[in-house]
């Protein structure tokens, strides 16, 4: 089974999670942002994060009313040090989620 912690879990706020960010992002509304940490028994961890954003991109409008565009969207990610402390850093600011590589239960 697969133990997901959501954006609503009092723990949420305080796992570390990979730091990432979309340069070309304006403005992101918070009240419209979710995540969620999903640890699944082989050990995997994933996250999923959904937005709502604005985003800037230029535009060259000297073929117009035929112009079209084209927007890019550059994710920026930061690197941990290592794997271990990755995991280590996860579970030490949610004491109360428990991680077993051999069972993974929601209860």
């Amino acid at each position: 089974s697969i133990l997901t912690v959501n954006h609503d879990h009092p723990s949420f706020k305080n796992m570390w999670r990979p730091q990432w960010k979309i340069d070309e992002e304006e403005d992101t509304r918070g009240e419209m942002k979710k995540g969620i940490i999903g640890f699944i028994p082989d050990g995997g961890v994933y996250m999923f994060e959904e937005r709502v954003s604005r985003l800037r991109c230029s535009f060259d409008f000297k073929d117009m009313p035929f112009d079209r565009q084209q927007c890019s969207i550059t994710v920026i990610m930061y690197q941990s040090s290592s794997i271990n402390d990755t995991i280590a850093k996860l579970f030490s600011y949610a004491p109360d989620i428990e991680l077993s590589v051999e069972n993974i239960d929601n209860a």
